[in-house]
């Protein structure tokens, strides 16, 4: 991934910087899509993220801290309401 994509990703899912250079994604989450030598990876839910000197940190939902190289990460996406609120419509039957 490049740099410029990885700036406009934070700047879509609204990300606010925080100490050390971790950006926080409020309420929405990321995922990323990470691919090295054929296998691939899916890390979701990500709340909080860091790139320093290639190396992407990632923080879960529940805690759990994610280690990958910026080079291996083809894709990331967005999840959740946009930053300026509104309500997301969740998958299955309502109403």
């Amino acid at each position: 991934m490049t740099g410029a994509m990885w700036r406009a990703v934070l700047e879509e899912a609204g990300a606010k910087a925080g100490e050390g250079g971790e950006f926080s994604m409020g309420e929405r989450r990321l995922t990323l899509y990470v691919a090295r030598a054929g296998a691939t990876l899916t890390i979701g839910r990500i709340e909080a993220i860091r790139d320093h000197e290639g190396i992407v940190r990632a923080r879960n939902d529940k805690g759990e801290r994610h280690f990958v190289e910026l080079d291996d990460v083809f894709a990331m996406s967005v999840d959740g309401a946009p930053a300026g609120g509104g309500s997301v419509r969740k998958a299955g039957f309502l109403g």
